[in-house]
């Protein structure tokens, strides 16, 4: 009986690991960096801060389930021998606009390719943990200071470049990527709950015998 019921227990532990702990994986990417300007000659979308104003680039972003958000990695252009350390990140419900939740990440570099245009181009990352429902949602990049542009993935698609906080340019699709955990669905945890009562009910009637 014993025997029966440490398989129990150890079957729902499993069972349970299984269903909340989900390894961060890859919730949304674009793609790869063209690495070249866009055919019509324009820079690629600014997210610096310089005497002309505050610029920004926002992008949007898909999520097919709730998730914890927990890094973003995006295609950083950098002056030659530039790396800023930090970038200012918010997520919002629209281009410029309904910020749900923001904050400043600390960048870490993979050199992608050396003296593009000018410029080193990078896979830039920084960590977060943000808890999201599905649903459709804006990446905003801003304050790269010295100096720091998103780059892009293909030259359509629904981005923005903002100045001031209001959208005057509109961009291709930019290249980045969002990792994180799925959350699991409300049967999954009612399943979860099911199985620590009968666990719990299991342990009370061997107690007692």
């Amino acid at each position: 009986m014993k025997k029966v019921g440490l398989k129990i227990l150890c079957g729902s532990w499993l069972l349970i690991s299984c269903l909340t702990c989900s390894a961060s994986q890859v919730l949304f990417r674009t793609g790869p960096d063209q690495l070249m300007f866009d055919s019509n000659g324009h820079g690629l979308p600014s997210i610096s801060t310089n005497s002309t104003g505050a610029y920004a680039a926002t992008d949007t972003f898909t999520l097919s389930a709730s998730s914890i958000v927990q890094a973003v990695s995006f295609s950083a252009w950098l002056d030659l021998g530039v790396k800023p350390s930090s970038v200012s990140w918010a997520i919002t419900s629209a281009p410029g606009s309904g910020v749900i939740t923001s904050g400043t990440g600390a960048l870490s570099y993979v050199l992608s390719a050396p003296d593009v245009c000018g410029c080193d181009v990078y896979w830039s990352t920084f960590s977060l943990n943000v808890p999201l429902a599905a649903g459709n949602y804006w990446l905003l990049l801003s304050d790269g200071a010295p100096s720091m542009s998103w780059g892009l993935y293909k030259e359509t698609g629904v981005s923005e470049q903002l100045r001031n906080g209001t959208p005057f340019l509109s961009w291709g699709t930019q290249s980045f990527e969002v990792r994180g955990a799925t959350v699991p669905e409300p049967g999954a945890l009612s399943l979860i709950t099911d199985i620590l009562a009968l666990a719990a009910l299991w342990r009370t009637r061997v107690s007692v015998g």
